[in-house]
């Protein structure tokens, strides 16, 4: 994409719109299942296996979707309980906890 441009998902997203509406420009009905999953008010975070569960996609299509829209998506700094990736929109500012942890992972790997 040019400089400068937007994506139809950057148009799509409407701050403040509950997710059936912030996303309802997108066409792409699996990139707006997986942006509406990543949208819901009861997760901070999720897991891609996370959002499949949920939506009925396949991990590898929730995997595209989330690495097809960076500006939109972003990985939390430090990963889950188990290890894996967890995943929120941009929109979403990094929380004290979400520093806190990378703050913890960091002090654990220096002292090792």
């Amino acid at each position: 994409m040019a400089a400068g441009t937007t994506s139809h998902l950057e148009r799509g997203l409407v701050q403040g719109e509950p997710p059936s509406k912030k996303f309802q420009h997108i066409s792409d009905p699996i990139e707006r299942t997986v942006l509406e999953a990543l949208a819901d008010p009861k997760w901070d975070f999720r897991t891609i296996s996370g959002i499949a569960k949920e939506t009925g996609l396949s991990e590898s299509d929730v995997k595209r979707v989330l690495e097809k829209n960076p500006a939109l998506v972003r990985q939390s700094l430090v990963p889950g309980r188990q290890g894996r990736g967890l995943f929120t929109l941009q929109e979403r500012p990094i929380e004290p906890r979400e520093k806190l942890g990378l703050l913890q992972v960091f002090l654990t790997k220096s002292i090792t």
